[in-house]
């Protein structure tokens, strides 16, 4: 009896243990996170700075993806990600909180050029080796 219970588990172990290998792990970050809005000083204005040019591109991906902002047609994209640039400055987007597109789900087209620039980008110095809760959304109140 105990062979065939064996024989039972043995496959499903093995899935998970595939499964677990193909998760990525980040060390636990909860307590250092910072939200970048409560960023100051200098670190303040390179933050804005990149918000700035990652704006300039929304237009082309928006018309892309044929989303139109607005009252009457989709009032929000909220993209709540948590960032993190290593020693070098390579950024990676290692959580995402929350997604929505008017008031859907995001597709995994629109979220790959959304979050492109990001995933693209090397952080300055002054941005690197600390987690970044950033809000990356766009929200009008109509």
């Amino acid at each position: 009896m105990f062979y065939y219970w064996v024989l039972a588990i043995a496959p499903i172990l093995s899935i998970l243990s595939i499964w677990a290998q193909g998760t990525k792990t980040y060390p636990a970050f909860c307590d250092s996170i910072v939200e970048t809005y409560k960023l100051k000083g200098d670190t303040l204005r390179v933050w804005d700075s990149l918000e700035m040019e990652w704006k300039k591109k929304l237009p082309d991906i928006l018309k892309k993806h044929k989303i139109t902002i607005s009252c009457a047609e989709c009032t929000s994209i909220i993209a709540n990600v948590v960032l993190y640039a290593d020693s070098s400055g390579r950024c990676r987007i290692v959580q995402k909180r929350k997604l929505s597109v008017c008031g859907g789900t995001m597709e995994a087209k629109l979220e790959y050029d959304y979050f492109k620039f990001w995933n693209n980008l090397t952080l300055p110095p002054i941005l690197r080796k600390r987690y970044l809760l950033a809000r990356l959304s766009i929200i009008l109140k109509c």
